[in-house]
């Protein structure tokens, strides 16, 4: 019954049991499958609905979470699963750690939490701190997001379509990205694989007054950096030195503004603009079209809507 997929009404399920007062469950399971999968990967749902548990070790009768013919019993701490450890950096703290550091700096270790906390407990970022934590998205906040599948599903590449948020990252074979009243057209590459990204800062969606960031990232590695097959699927301790090599994507980027509206500058590492010359911006009265590429010599951008 549990790996048919049924709806069940909350109201069915069992009483959400206080992490405190459970202290230790266990999952019964067998040597093929410890040695074979969990030992490597952990405990997973498969092609279940939910993982089965129980408080205790019942080899006497068959009971969700420990078969009568269970060979091992993989134990849970209970309270320190379900404890989390939560990071609160400050917008500068992310620019500083991002120029110092690179993307290898941005974990945890940047913003309080140890080595240790991201094996034990449940990490996170909170970007807004008046934000309270929850269980699960509430999915009729404007704010929050749910994956599910969708057109996307086998082609080798995810996208993101919310109000604020637009992004195509994996394969360009598919073609463009039509995301609602915006358009992602990235062109032929080194690897044919792009992650572009458009976010809101300032303005209620990609309509209204305000400003984008957008970045284009493609191929990248560090100089001296060697692939240990053909296929490139590991470097192995090879890493190579810095300064590492990021290459930039060319797209074309389509807005429902009017280009008489749209300015776009590429921007430095610390975020400001590059050059004072605005990229060159085409369109009509009803749409704006922006170009980027290699020769803007960066990663971000920033796009500019008028009133």
């Amino acid at each position: 019954g549990h790996s048919k997929k049924v709806a069940v009404r909350e109201d069915n399920l069992h009483t959400p049991v206080d992490p405190a007062e459970l202290k230790i469950c266990v999952h019964g399971t067998y040597y093929d499958a410890y040695y074979n999968h969990i030992q490597r990967e952990g405990l997973k749902t498969m092609k279940r609905q939910h993982m089965h548990f129980q408080d205790q070790e019942n080899y006497g009768e068959v009971q969700s979470g420990f078969r009568q013919s269970a060979q091992i019993g993989v134990y849970i701490d209970v309270p320190r699963a379900a404890k989390r450890s939560i990071a609160r950096p400050k917008p500068e703290d992310w620019i500083e750690a991002g120029r110092l550091r690179g993307a290898w700096g941005l974990g945890g270790g940047a913003f309080g939490l140890t080595d240790e906390q991201a094996l034990t407990d449940y990490v996170g970022v909170a970007v807004d701190p008046g934000v309270a934590l929850a269980r699960s998205p509430d999915l009729d906040d404007p704010k929050a997001f749910a994956w599910t599948p969708g057109a996307d599903e086998g082609s080798d590449r995810v996208t993101i379509d919310a109000r604020r948020s637009k992004a195509l990252i994996g394969s360009i074979k598919p073609g463009p990205a039509v995301l609602g009243d915006v358009t992602i057209a990235p062109k032929p590459n080194r690897q044919d694989w792009a992650a572009i990204t458009l976010t809101a800062i300032e303005g209620a969606d990609f309509r209204s007054p305000g400003r984008i960031l957008l970045t284009a990232t493609g191929d990248a590695g560090n100089v001296g950096m060697k692939w240990r097959d053909a296929a490139r699927t590991t470097i192995g301790r090879d890493w190579g030195e810095g300064p590492s090599l990021v290459e930039g994507v060319p797209a074309e980027i389509t807005l429902p503004v009017p280009a008489a509206k749209v300015k776009a500058w590429p921007l430095d590492e610390r975020g400001r603009r590059r050059d004072r010359a605005p990229l060159k911006v085409t369109g009509d009265a009803k749409t704006s079209r922006i170009a980027i590429g290699p020769g803007s010599k960066t990663l971000w951008y920033e796009i500019e809507i008028a009133r």
